[in-house]
């Protein structure tokens, strides 16, 4: 399965609480994205908490729909399909969202969350349920005894294994990772990787793979994508961020090649989202090429686009080229 993202917009109401007034500027969570993940590929998506990121996955899995553009499967718009293509879409691309808390019911033990889908997607009956429930569990490395639990009994690290499970319990085409390794550990962290690798080398899954952990991320994909203020600044292969070898500014900063202020990796803050201003690029204020290159107009007034650099690596900067060029 190929998903690919066409010039994906999506916008917010910003409606003032103060006025009760609809007048002010929508929030442009996403701002004309484009990329596309080939089949069996881990994609990584990463940047600034608010800058876009879930909105993309929720696009993807046909959640929110756009303010303009796409999301095709197979050359095939999502938004387009009739209802029997549009269930089968759903059964192959399969997600995990930030909050385990939102996809596990209170009240429901964990055997029945899981059972769900089994009901929904497949004519299983009760017996071939407990066995295929059985068979999933001891393919991640589940502990039986968490069927008869409840979601506030087990620990947010165990919680994001049980998520993992039912996103996998019908095996997809396509996996949505939003945020898997938040919260946990190190050692929870290096297994719950350790799992996504494997079952995606058993199962030749996709997957976008949206995580502040650049360490995961490394482990993980293939090719990697920055945002930022809900555009795309940069996409590489996984050995350019192995080694470091990135050209934008802010993608820099993330991987603490450079800091701002105090020395804070700006990853750990959280992006404004743009308004009004669609000109210029939304991180002139803070890099240091616009300093070095002495302000540049071009910087402010005219929005760089994604090219080419190599053939595996693309950026939307302005000065990149200068800053590369020995002379």
């Amino acid at each position: 399965m190929r998903i690919e993202v066409k010039n994906l917009v999506k916008h917010f109401p910003n409606r003032s609480w103060i006025s009760g007034s609809d007048d002010v500027p929508a929030r442009r969570a996403v701002d004309d994205v484009s990329f596309s993940i080939n089949e069996k590929e881990m994609f990584g998506l990463i940047g600034d908490s608010g800058c876009g990121k879930t909105t993309i996955a929720r696009s993807i899995s046909a959640l929110l729909r756009p303010t303009a553009g796409d999301v095709l499967c197979d050359g095939e718009s999502i938004f387009a399909m009739n209802k029997q293509r549009f269930k089968k879409y759903r059964q192959e691309v399969r997600a995990i969202f930030q909050n385990p808390d939102s996809y596990l019911h209170p009240h429901v033990k964990i055997r029945g969350t899981i059972a769900e889908v089994f009901k929904v997607h497949t004519t299983l009956k009760r017996r071939d349920i407990d066995e295929a429930i059985g068979d999933l569990f001891g393919l991640m490395g589940l502990s039986l005894s968490f069927l008869g639990r409840y979601p506030y009994q087990l620990s947010i690290g165990q919680k994001r294994k049980i998520g993992l499970a039912r996103a996998l319990a019908i095996v997809p085409k396509f996996l949505i990772a939003d945020e898997p390794f938040a919260g946990l550990d190190v050692s929870t962290k290096r297994e719950l990787t350790w799992i996504m690798q494997r079952l995606q080398q058993k199962y030749k899954f996709g997957a976008l793979v949206i995580s502040h952990d650049l360490d995961s991320v490394r482990n993980l994909c293939h090719r990697v994508a920055v945002m930022y203020k809900g555009r795309l600044l940069e996409l590489f292969s996984n050995s350019s961020l192995v080694n470091k070898a990135v050209c934008h500014p802010y993608t820099q900063t993330l991987l603490g090649i450079r800091r701002q202020g105090r020395g804070t990796p700006i990853l750990r803050r959280k992006a404004a989202h743009s308004s009004q201003d669609t000109n210029g690029c939304g991180f002139s204020s803070g890099c240091y090429l616009y300093e070095s290159f002495d302000h540049p107009q071009e910087c402010i007034e005219n929005r760089p686009k994604l090219r080419a650099i190599q053939d595996d690596h693309q950026v939307a900067c302005h000065l990149c080229d200068r800053a590369m060029d020995p002379r």
